[in-house]
């Protein structure tokens, strides 16, 4: 248990228990009129009056620090107590109402997954739960919390699982390969320099579009390969202690090397992309592109079977965000070797899996993004990360028995009643 950076405030914390509170005990529960101020109402000055219980229903007041007056330093009035006494667990870099509600649907999660799981039930076939959860997807659920549990498997099958992939990289012979690649790795999960996701288009909100942006780094963000603070050079030191370690547990031949190469790359990606400031700016991003000029602005980039892989061919509109970094992008894809570009490629794979692999891939990926760049001192427990797999790639089928167990016709209906006078409220 370690104390730290506490991130979502108390205030928040009231704001659920109200709303909470509310929706259990019945919209229409008379409750007492809270006290009315006008704008000539004194200053408080005596907050000795105000105790642990609520002054409104539902409103948990624990927290207060009655000591400080609210218009000294709202902050410390508000979460004094409950900052003081709470301490950040040692699976969180973090902590707050809505980490504990998180922790809370965790449990929830996992007792009607291991429910699944112990009927043992092959997939395809329903089953049914203690609450009448019926359902095929349950089986699929269970079918990956259990795969994710079975640690003896995973490190009896070290690298298998990513065999086709490093093989697939190795025969890549030229640039063209490699846009192939970023286009095939997309589909599970692997970045590449050029990412996209479809949405909504900004200015025409009754049609989606495709936004192309920058991508590609292994570190959070640009500004982090030009960082000449300690911190930024010790990170970035961290950074290259990490790409040799998981290459060099992959058995890649001169990993040193390899991750030198790696990280000139990135750097070089880096040095295009536009920083933190530019990429909030809405206007600054929208760039509508045709295909036409799309296929122009990236000539040497293989653009066509870049959006063929991805599923993307017949499309004629998007919304390039970093116009200038793809220009950049596109001349600097034939300047870099392909020794380089294969070292990249390999390295992407192993991280985007290094969770889902042995123990010591898993033990690299957490020390370097979860405890050096994040702060968290220890992993959090095997099901949880099950848990939140599933949630992460299954979330839909977990989704449905959650609610099945948990969310009942009239919860649903407290619950927009309470919304339809939240609105009227305001």
């Amino acid at each position: 248990m370690t104390k730290g950076f506490r991130r979502d405030s108390l205030l928040v914390g009231i704001a659920v228990s109200a709303l909470a509170m509310a929706s259990i005990s019945g919209c229409n529960q008379e409750r007492p009129e809270p006290p009315r101020s006008s704008p000539q109402a004194p200053v408080v000055s005596d907050t000795s009056a105000v105790s642990e219980t609520s002054l409104f229903s539902g409103i948990d007041l624990s927290g207060v620090d009655s000591s400080v007056r609210p218009q000294d330093d709202f902050f410390a009035y508000a979460n004094g107590a409950w900052f003081d006494s709470t301490e950040i667990p040692s699976d969180k870099s973090s902590w707050g109402s809505f980490n504990i509600l998180h922790e809370q649907s965790l449990e929830q999660l996992r007792a009607i997954v291991e429910e699944l799981t112990d009927a043992s039930t092959p997939v395809g076939e329903s089953t049914t739960g203690k609450n009448g959860d019926s359902t095929d997807a349950g089986k699929k659920v269970a079918a990956f919390y259990t795969a994710w549990l079975n640690e003896e498997e995973i490190e009896q099958r070290q690298l298998a699982p990513l065999a086709a992939e490093l093989s697939a990289i190795d025969e890549a012979k030229t640039h063209a390969d490699v846009i192939a690649l970023f286009a095939k790795f997309n589909a599970i999960g692997v970045d590449s320099p050029l990412n996209f996701w479809i949405n909504q288009d900004d200015k025409d909100s009754t049609r989606y579009t495709v936004f192309l942006t920058q991508s590609g780094l292994g570190l959070p963000d640009r500004d982090y390969y030009f960082d000449d603070s300690e911190r930024g050079r010790e990170i970035l030191e961290q950074y290259r202690s990490f790409i040799t370690r998981l290459l060099t547990l992959a058995d890649i031949e001169d990993a040193e090397q390899a991750t030198q190469r790696i990280i000139t790359l990135e750097t070089r990606l880096a040095e295009h992309q536009w920083n933190k400031v530019d990429n909030r700016d809405s206007e600054k991003t929208y760039n509508p592109h045709t295909i036409a000029e799309l296929r122009q602005l990236l000539s040497d980039y293989h653009l066509d079977s870049l959006l063929a892989g991805v599923g993307l061919d017949g499309q004629e509109q998007f919304v390039l965000r970093q116009p200038s970094y793809a220009e950049a992008l596109n001349h600097l894809l034939p300047q870099i070797d392909m020794d380089t570009w294969r070292d990249y490629l390999r390295f992407n794979v192993l991280v985007s899996f290094s969770p889902y692999l042995s123990q010591a891939f898993e033990q690299a990926h957490f020390d370097f993004y979860r405890r050096t760049l994040s702060g968290q001192p220890e992993q959090q427990a095997r099901w949880k990360r099950a848990i939140s797999s599933i949630n992460g790639y299954m979330g839909e089928l977990l989704g449905q028995l959650y609610v099945a167990r948990h969310f009942p016709p009239e919860a649903k209906t407290r619950m927009v009643e309470l919304v339809d006078g939240l609105i009227t409220a305001y």
